[in-house]
C-alpha cells in the first residue's frame, strides 16, 4: 500500500512547474472582474469549473484559448498580476510547498497597455511580496506562446535578457503540435551563455513528440524539458538527459485531464528513478483542475506503490534541477532528509 494523503500533505514539497493563469481560483477572477468591470460568461463558482470542464472536453486548444483566455482577461492591470501571483504563492503554502517556481507568458497580459517587463516585473512583485507573508523562496518563469511569430518570441527573450532581478527562465508553452521548438530558436540563443535558464514544454502533445524533445535539448539547449510524456520510451533520450543532468518536469494528473494519458503509470514513473533521470512531479495548472500538487503525488505513490525514501528522490530530484542558487538548494535538501524518513 503506498502513503497515505495525511502523510503526503505534511511533508515539504518543491514544485517546479505551475502556471500563474492554471492557479488562479474561483474567488479570485470573479473578484478582480467585478472590480474592472468584466463581465463574465458564467455567474458563479460551480458554473465557472463547469465551463473549464466543457473547454478541457472540447479539446487541448479550447481549452488554452476559452479556458486560460477567461482567466487572463482579468489579468491585463498590474494590481490583477500582483495579487494573484501573490494568492499563488499562497496556494503553495497552502500545500506545503516550501519552494515554488510559477510561470506566465507576458505577452498575455498587455491589452490594457502593460509592456512585456511591466508584466514580469508586477508578477515577481506580487511573489515577493507573498515570500515574506508566508516564509517560502519561489521563482519567476516566463514564457513564449509557441503560437506567436518568432521575432515576438525573441522580443519576449530580449524583455527576459533585461529583466534577470525579476525572472530566472525562458519557457516555451501553448500548441506544440502546428509550432515546433525550432521556430523560436533565435529567441533561444539569445540566452545562451547568460545566467538565464531554460526549459521547454516537448513531448506533451501532436505527431512529432520525439523530434520535439530532442530538438529542445539538441538546438534549444533546454535545461529541463516540461512533461516529456513517453521519454521512458526512448533509451536514447534517457541517456541525453542522464548524461546532460537535464531535468524533466512531469505533470501527471494534467496529463490525465487532459486526455494525453489514461494513468500515472502510462509515465513509466519508476523506470525513469532506476535509470537516474532527474525526474520531478508537478502540478502545472491546480486550480483550472481543481487539484493540489499532494493530489498528483497521492496519486502517483499510489499508482507505482512508491515508499518514502522513492517520494524523497523526488523531492531531492526537484532541488536539483531548480533555477535557484546553491544556498537555497542546501538548505531545501537539510529540510527533505529531515523530514523523510
Amino acid at each position: 500500500m503506498g502513503l497515505s494523503r495525511q502523510v503526503i500533505e505534511s511533508l515539504p514539497k518543491i514544485e517546479l512547474h505551475r502556471h500563474l493563469d492554471g492557479d488562479i481560483k474561483p474567488d479570485l477572477i470573479f473578484e478582480l472582474a467585478k472590480e474592472q468591470n468584466i463581465k463574465l460568461p458564467v455567474d458563479n463558482k460551480k458554473d465557472l469549473n463547469r465551463y473549464f470542464s466543457k473547454k478541457r472536453e472540447e479539446g487541448f486548444n479550447s481549452l488554452i484559448t476559452d479556458g486560460f483566455g477567461l482567466v487572463n482577461t482579468v489579468l491585463q492591470t498590474g494590481e490583477a498580476l500582483r495579487r494573484a501571483a501573490y494568492e499563488s504563492v499562497r496556494n503553495m503554502k497552502n500545500e506545503n510547498i516550501i519552494y515554488g517556481e510559477l510561470r506566465f507568458a507576458p505577452e498575455l497580459h498587455t491589452e490594457k497597455g502593460l509592456s512585456y517587463k511591466q508584466a514580469i516585473y508586477e508578477a515577481r512583485m506580487g511573489m515577493k511580496e507573498a515570500e515574506k507573508d508566508f516564509g517560502i523562496s519561489t521563482n519567476l518563469i516566463s514564457c513564449i506562446c509557441r503560437n506567436s511569430s518568432a521575432e515576438l518570441g525573441e522580443q519576449i527573450a530580449k524583455t527576459v535578457m533585461d529583466s534577470q532581478m525579476y525572472t530566472v527562465a525562458l519557457d516555451l508553452a501553448c500548441d506544440e503540435a502546428n509550432n515546433p521548438p525550432e521556430k523560436h530558436k533565435k529567441a533561444y540563443e539569445l540566452t545562451f551563455n547568460t545566467d538565464i535558464k531554460r526549459t521547454v514544454h516537448a513531448g506533451e502533445l501532436g505527431n512529432n513528440q520525439y523530434q520535439n524533445m530532442v530538438t529542445a535539448i539538441n538546438t534549444l539547449h533546454a535545461d529541463r524539458i516540461s512533461h516529456a510524456i513517453h521519454i521512458s520510451e526512448y533509451k536514447d533520450l534517457i541517456n541525453i538527459v542522464r548524461e546532460k543532468n537535464i531535468g524533466i518536469e512531469m505533470s501527471p494528473k494534467s496529463n490525465i485531464y487532459c486526455k494525453f494519458i489514461k494513468s500515472t503509470k502510462d509515465l513509466n514513473i519508476t523506470k525513469l528513478i532506476k535509470e537516474n533521470v532527474l525526474v520531478s512531479i508537478n502540478s502545472d495548472d491546480p486550480a483550472m483542475f481543481e487539484y493540489t500538487l499532494c493530489d498528483t503525488l497521492y496519486e502517483v505513490a499510489n499508482d507505482y506503490n512508491l515508499e518514502i525514501g522513492s517520494l524523497k528522490q523526488l523531492q531531492l530530484n526537484a532541488i536539483q534541477m531548480a533555477f535557484t542558487n546553491n544556498k537555497i538548494k542546501e538548505k531545501l535538501r537539510r529540510i527533505i532528509t529531515d523530514t523523510y524518513k
